[in-house]
């Protein structure tokens, strides 16, 4: 099956010990929450949907910190609490996207991180399994973003945070590059992963597997009977 966006979220930015917003995942199956956080210190503790850690699937810093945090499978069809949790009170901000038909397991494929001075915005990764999504949080020292643009789409576009993603299968898996353009010139750091999509192993498969090895068997035995 195929990655699919389903919805974003953003939260007001604060400064404290903590920032919560809520967030409402669809119906279909197979879903990965991705939160992105943006924090003036590495203190973040832990990050939680409706109660439940999530797992750290990337953290860059060059005198600001990105991250981002997944979950397999959340909760769906209401809406539930992201807290972002901080060991001491910092500039907090967040944004979060969920995506449907996603690898339940061994996520993420790949990360990575990168900062900038300029005009434009490159990171890459290079995704490992085929037909992976690449998600990136873009965090500015103090800026706007203008667009994303080649192979980039923005899902939330707040002061000095966003979340994009490429919007497509990457195949054959390869190195892939989101680009974004600024405003201005100013400091912007990025955290980067790509997310694999669930594989279906069709039922008849594994049935047609034990045919087959009893067919083997059966004629293993025919054979031994006749050369006794």
């Amino acid at each position: 099956m195929a990655i699919a966006f389903d919805a974003a979220s953003t939260g007001t930015p604060v400064t404290w010990t903590s920032l919560t917003y809520s967030h409402t995942v669809g119906s279909i199956s197979n879903w990965l929450l991705v939160v992105v956080v943006y924090s003036s210190a590495d203190s973040i503790t832990w990050v939680t949907y409706n109660w439940t850690s999530m797992t750290q699937a990337a953290k860059y810093f060059d005198g600001y910190w990105t991250y981002i945090f997944i979950l397999y499978n959340p909760p769906t069809w209401s809406a539930y609490d992201i807290v972002v949790t901080s060991s001491s009170s910092k500039v907090l901000k967040s944004s979060c996207a969920s995506y449907s038909w996603v690898k339940q397991s061994w996520q993420p494929d790949s990360n990575g991180g990168a900062a900038w001075y300029s005009s434009t915005i490159a990171v890459s990764t290079t995704t490992v399994a085929d037909n992976c999504w690449v998600i990136w949080a873009i965090m500015a020292k103090s800026a706007w973003l203008n667009t994303a643009w080649s192979w980039t789409t923005l899902r939330t576009n707040d002061t000095s945070l966003w979340l994009a993603d490429n919007n497509a299968a990457k195949t054959p898996a390869w190195s892939v590059t989101l680009n974004a353009n600024p405003y201005w010139l100013w400091d912007w750091y990025c955290s980067i992963i790509s997310i694999a999509p669930y594989v279906v192993v069709p039922f008849w498969t594994a049935q047609q597997s034990k045919r087959y090895r009893k067919r083997e068997i059966l004629w293993k035995i025919d054979n031994v009977w006749a050369v006794a």
